[in-house]
């Protein structure tokens, strides 16, 4: 069995970032996913557990 964390139902809400294009944009220049001022408090928790699944160590 890999160690490698698998997105599971308790994780469906990971993406929720995603649901209003106005919370986040695609920085080119970074090649990453940047969330704007939109975004409210639970957007924010979403894409912080979906960079946690991810392995993605941005911290901005």
């Amino acid at each position: 069995m890999s160690n490698e964390r698998q997105m599971s139902i308790k994780d469906s809400d990971c993406m929720d970032w995603m649901d209003d294009k106005s919370w986040y944009y695609i920085d080119d220049e970074r090649d990453r996913f940047v969330l704007t001022g939109n975004a409210p408090e639970e957007a924010r928790r979403s894409f912080e557990k979906w960079k946690r699944i991810n392995n993605v160590d941005w911290d901005d």
